[in-house]
């Protein structure tokens, strides 16, 4: 009974903590599809924006070329795409995380 109980308890919540971490990896990539769209539909070479420094600190920040960006592929590793090639992996990769 009570073995079981809490064993049950700590699979449960580390199950709920995973299911978590896999939410909040998709909702980074929904903000990347959807920055990338509107930088697309912008249609403009360069973008100004702020930028978070970390504890709500925040500076202007120019971006002088759009045309790419860079995307935390996972493991540690970044891959520069153009902005169709990263919607394309966006795409992919939100498949592979609603599976799991």
């Amino acid at each position: 009974g009570n073995f079981i109980n809490e064993k049950m308890k700590v699979d449960l919540f580390n199950t709920l903590q995973d299911r978590d971490k896999i939410y909040e990896e998709i909702a980074q990539y929904l903000e990347l599809k959807n920055k990338i769209l509107m930088i697309q539909k912008r249609e403009a070479p360069s973008l100004k924006t702020m930028l978070n420094l970390g504890s709500d600190f925040y500076v202007q920040a120019k971006i002088p070329d759009v045309s790419k960006v860079i995307v935390n592929v996972g493991l540690g590793f970044h891959v520069e795409f153009s902005l169709p090639e990263a919607l394309t992996f966006i795409t992919t990769k939100e498949a592979h995380l609603t599976k799991r």
